[in-house]
């Protein structure tokens, strides 16, 4: 597929972003499990974490977020603009239901889940500390779903469209 250089690079630049930020997620990921600070107790007390917990579920949540803006405000948008459609008109419900008959998500429904997991996560009040604990545990659980809408992505930019992107780097 013939594509625009100006539409190529807008694109590669915000892949690029996205695909940091996964890595990021990807690191939060692996140290969550490992330190056992991931999951979260369903019981647990966000006030009562320990100044590391918080600061290490504090990098968790905001690169989850992070990722998710990524694709869904900038990469799928993106995408849809290379291919030239008009990405700049499209609703939000537009580009999603865009990306899933491309095979980028795995439905609307599931990444209408993931926003309002980020939604649940961007907005911190203090009367729903059991809220907060449930929303990080459902992020730990949508987070893969992030990540492989990530590699789809590039599959489907590097096999359909025929736009070499970047190699991936391993996770730091």
């Amino acid at each position: 597929m013939k594509y625009d250089a100006t539409a190529a690079q807008i694109f590669t630049e915000v892949f690029a972003e996205a695909a940091r930020s996964a890595r990021n997620l990807e690191s939060s990921l692996r140290r969550g499990r490992s330190q056992g600070w991931l999951p979260v107790a369903e019981d647990a007390s966000p006030e009562a974490f320990d100044e590391d917990t918080k600061d290490h579920l504090d990098a968790f949540r905001a690169r989850f977020c992070d990722l998710q803006d990524a694709l869904g405000r900038k990469v799928f948008r993106s995408l849809l603009f290379l291919e030239q459609e008009a990405a700049s008109e499209a609703t939000m419900l537009d580009v999603i239901n865009a990306m899933e008959k491309r095979g980028l998500i795995s439905g609307f429904e599931r990444w209408s889940e993931v926003r309002e997991v980020r939604n649940a996560l961007s907005h911190d009040y203090p009367k729903q500390s059991v809220d907060r604990v449930t929303a990080l545990n459902r992020a730990l659980e949508l987070a893969p779903e992030l990540l492989d809408a990530l590699q789809r992505t590039r599959h489907y930019v590097e096999n359909r469209i025929g736009l070499e992107l970047p190699k991936r780097q391993p996770p730091s």
